[in-house]
């Protein structure tokens, strides 16, 4: 017998009368001092012996007694081992949690009457709606929340795992229910917010309702980076535009690795966000490494060839300072201008430290010259 209930007899004998029905009766009680047990009983031969209740509960430390039932026959149908009842039991929470993931939202409503306890955590501490929201059953969410069923924002990630699938409804029932700024902005083991979560995937309508209802668009998480970071490196342009409403400094906000969204956009190739991340300072970027592709795409889609990055430097200035030629020509053509004072203090500086080297002999004669030349034109 199950360890989790026990029968009040070992064996059960059953009367047979030819051509009528015959019954007799047994016992079962829960042997656990906390929780309820589901019992499910059978045989090896249904079609001629039933149970009066095949599926019953038994709440903790209780009885309930059980009638075994054969239909009228001529002959009684032998067996040889004789037939036998099977007991399977499981303890009540683990049909509630299977209930739960399955989307099972009457069977979830039945097993709480009936004795389920709501607040069940399994073995890593989370909650049955947590399990609920990850499995995306919103049916089943709103059950456990009339019934009362309580979070832990610390194990319990729910609107992260919301956010992950997209689902609008399911953040706006547990808002409703669980929402302050505490739960809205609480964050998982990789210090990220729901907003994280939703820019990594490019979800614009969560990012939206999380703004919406008060979450913060400046949390870092353990990289330092904020959702603009996120949003920035996959090429999501709707929650970049979105993120960058809501807080427009945080374009210049440095990572772990002490970078900007923009430089994660540019790094993964994500062309279709620098001009809301500001393309003067895509240009910058592309002059650093002397990446003419990156400069002509910059160009192609507008930029400003004269504009400055966040620390007031122009293209022309980070390529002279690193000696791109082909750079630096590239920018003059497309009217790149700049004073011979910064020019010294970038391009000829170096030029000054790297003894002579070709590239930057090159720039005496194709950077500094031209301004020299214009001087002398305005004088």
């Amino acid at each position: 017998m199950d360890r989790l209930v026990k029968a009040d007899v070992k064996g059960i004998e059953l009367v047979f009368i030819r051509g009528q029905k015959s019954s007799t009766t047994f016992t079962l009680t829960n042997l656990m001092h906390t929780m309820s047990v589901a019992v499910s009983l059978s045989t090896k031969t249904p079609a001629f012996l039933s149970f009066n209740k095949p599926l019953s509960i038994i709440p903790p430390l209780s009885s309930s007694s059980y009638t075994l039932l054969s239909q009228p026959s001529d002959q009684p149908p032998l067996t040889d081992p004789p037939d036998a009842i099977t007991v399977k039991t499981t303890m009540l929470t683990v049909l509630l949690k299977s209930a739960a993931v399955s989307g099972k939202a009457n069977l979830v409503r039945s097993l709480i009457d009936r004795g389920g306890d709501v607040n069940h955590k399994d073995s890593n501490g989370r909650s049955l709606i947590s399990l609920a929201v990850e499995a995306g059953h919103l049916d089943v969410v709103n059950v456990l929340i009339s019934s009362g069923c309580e979070i832990d924002n610390s194990v319990d990630h729910v609107f992260h795992y919301a956010a992950a699938i997209n689902s609008v409804d399911l953040m706006d029932a547990l808002f409703r229910a669980y929402g302050n700024t505490d739960s809205i902005d609480s964050v998982d083991f990789h210090g990220r917010t729901p907003i994280h979560i939703s820019a990594i995937h490019g979800y614009t309508e969560v990012t939206r309702f999380c703004l919406t209802v008060g979450a913060s668009p400046d949390v870092l998480d353990i990289n330092k980076c904020t959702p603009l970071h996120l949003a920035a490196k996959g090429g999501h342009l709707d929650i970049v535009e979105c993120l960058l409403e809501a807080s427009n400094y945080t374009k210049y906000a440095l990572n772990k690795q002490g970078k900007t969204a923009f430089a994660l956009a540019f790094e993964n190739d994500c062309s279709n966000v620098y001009d809301s991340l500001q393309l003067s300072e895509a240009l910058s970027h592309a002059a650093w490494p002397g990446d003419v592709n990156g400069i002509k795409s910059c160009i192609g889609k507008g930029a400003n060839v004269n504009g400055r990055d966040q620390n007031g430097s122009r293209p022309l200035h980070r390529a002279a300072f690193k000696g791109h030629v082909e750079v630096a020509l590239l920018l003059i053509g497309q009217g790149a201008k700049g004073d011979l004072k910064s020019l010294k203090g970038m391009g000829m500086g170096v030029r000054l430290k790297s003894d002579g080297s070709k590239n930057h002999r090159c720039y005496q004669s194709c950077i500094v010259q031209p301004w020299r030349n214009d001087e002398r034109e305005r004088a």
